[in-house]
């Protein structure tokens, strides 16, 4: 494989890896938000791709961004539980 080749395939596996975040999320009907942190070339359209798959998938920009997007949902959902509330997540949230 010529090394243009090789750029092109790591290019887009970003976006591969975007698209398969969209089919297992879609596939097992996930309820809660999923947070995902994405990073190299591409990564502007892997994100958008993200959200405009109508999906509860948040992106974060770097790591910690991610974490505290997580611990605001899971903090959200023991408080829904602790008041015995029942809670439907959409995006944007």
């Amino acid at each position: 494989m010529t090394s243009s080749r090789k750029l092109k395939c790591f290019n887009n596996s970003l976006i591969s890896r975007s698209l398969g975040i969209v089919k297992a999320v879609a596939e097992v009907g996930l309820k809660k938000p999923l947070v995902v942190r994405l990073a190299g070339t591409n990564v502007d359209a892997a994100n958008q791709l993200l959200k405009d798959s109508g999906l509860r998938v948040m992106t974060g920009k770097d790591l910690d961004d991610a974490a505290e997007k997580a611990v605001r949902v899971a903090e959200i959902v023991a408080m829904a539980s602790e008041a015995q509330l029942s809670i439907k997540f959409e995006l944007p949230l």
